[in-house]
């Protein structure tokens, strides 16, 4: 009988499908898990309306929370490696690296920089307006959306 080892991590008396050998951590997706309740509620819901069932057991299921995956933040020397290599490259977007990486930017706010929001002569960056997916209805639209003047200011150095 081939297993899938799923069972390991639970004591003895608690096994119920791949009981045998080292776990093979493929767990089913949150997402997975989601779609698998919400078609048994559907299905266990139709069976009520034609009085097939009294009860829909499936609501009273609560989902396991999802996992979070850990992301790793570069360290310097890796955004450096990385901004060099997109100079040398000649990548269009080495200006919007370096906004992201050097001044924190996000990304709504490179793309939504204008020449107004420079002022070299002071040396700062003051974002006022940024780009976001504004959800209307089903389908997501992207707009400009206007900010506090000043509520980011970024300072510029030489170099």
């Amino acid at each position: 009988m081939l297993t899938q080892g799923k069972d390991a991590t639970r004591a003895a008396n608690e096994r119920r499908c791949c009981a045998v050998g080292e776990c093979c951590e493929a767990f089913l997706s949150t997402r997975t898990v989601s779609d698998v309740r919400a078609a048994l509620r559907s299905a266990l819901s139709s069976a009520i309306s034609r009085e097939l069932v009294t009860r829909n057991v499936a609501t009273a299921v609560k989902l396991p929370s999802g996992r979070k995956r850990r992301r790793k933040a570069w360290s310097s020397d890796e955004a450096r490696a990385f901004l060099e290599s997109a100079r040398a490259d000649g990548d269009a977007m080495y200006a919007a690296y370096v906004l992201v990486l050097v001044l924190g930017l996000r990304r709504g706010e490179v793309l939504g920089l204008v020449w107004d929001d420079l002022d070299l002569d002071q040396g700062e960056l003051a974002r006022v307006t940024e780009v976001c997916r504004e959800q209307k209805f089903t389908v997501g639209q992207y707009v400009f959306k206007e900010g506090e003047p000043g509520n980011r200011l970024f300072l510029i150095s030489e170099g």
